[in-house]
């Protein structure tokens, strides 16, 4: 026995055993299909933070003083050094050095560390040149000319924003190549930045490495 059946216009012949998968394969509901997204949704519960050891390991912590920490950092702003002899000192990651405002009223950058002793300098002209240097001045073949603070690289932008790079290279890398514009900002153009006065500062400190 066979019958004849027609789906829109389509037909089929069916046996009767054949009719009957057919129709249990119809009523057989089937699980949905699940689309898994290419980028899936990041929520507090699938979200990865790096490793606790990245925040505590010496050697990611000098990976990141050479990779980050020595180029270009935005570090001050102009209006700080109002005076010649104005000067601020700093430290990142471990990298003590200060900015001071010579006479010809640029803007200088040098490494916090005498030459000649390895410590924090004092006795120093604007322009790094060594004036005095106690106990080092009857020593035979010791040369003022030749210890002088080690400068830093130092960029004073359209807008008064100093930037620093600790790079111990006569060229540094482009400042453009990596802040291209960055003097153009349109939500700047509103602001005259020569008419604030610094009257405070702040800081943060961690214990982060």
């Amino acid at each position: 026995m066979s019958l004849y059946i027609s789906f829109s216009f389509i037909p089929y012949s069916f046996s009767v055993a054949g009719l009957a998968v057919l129709v249990s394969l119809l009523t057989t509901s089937r699980p949905p299909k699940i689309i898994t997204p290419a980028f899936p949704k990041v929520t507090i519960t699938t979200a990865r933070a790096l490793p606790a050891s990245w925040y505590r390991s010496k050697e990611v912590y000098e990976l990141e003083r050479r990779a980050v920490f020595a180029k270009w950092i935005l570090t001050s702003y102009k209006l700080w050094f109002t005076e010649v002899g104005s000067w601020v000192r700093f430290e990142q990651a471990g990298f003590p050095f200060f900015l001071v405002k010579n006479n010809q009223g640029h803007i200088n950058g040098f490494h916090n560390i005498c030459r000649h002793r390895a410590f924090p300098i004092m006795a120093n002209r604007l322009n790094g040149q060594l004036t005095k240097a106690p106990g080092y001045d009857d020593m035979v073949g010791f040369d003022k000319s030749n210890n002088g603070l080690l400068p830093i690289h130092v960029h004073v932008g359209a807008k008064g924003l100093i930037w620093v790079n600790p790079d111990a290279s006569k060229t540094p890398e482009d400042f453009s190549a990596e802040f291209k514009n960055i003097d153009q900002i349109a939500r700047h153009e509103g602001f005259n930045f020569e008419a604030y006065h610094f009257d405070h500062s702040w800081g943060m400190s961690g214990d982060y490495n």
